[in-house]
């Protein structure tokens, strides 16, 4: 029997996927690595993909977070 040992301290992975990926789903990885970046490790994607929304960067970077989208660094 073989036994497997999950790390206690792995982050899961979230992945936020819309059409575009344009805005909201920036927001949410920013917001989810940012509030529960030690739980969790967020990712997004689109069936679509656009631009890098001016609106998101913008509305994240007011409360200090855009550095949590993993694309914008």
């Amino acid at each position: 029997m073989t036994m497997i040992t999950i790390n206690s301290t792995m982050r899961k992975r979230v992945l936020s996927a819309r059409t575009h990926n344009s805005a909201r789903s920036q927001m949410a990885e920013g917001l989810m690595n940012a509030l529960r970046g030690d739980r969790y490790e967020s990712f997004r994607t689109g069936t679509e993909p656009s631009q890098v929304n001016p609106y998101a960067t913008k509305s994240l970077s007011k409360i200090g977070m855009r550095k949590y989208i993993t694309s914008m660094q």
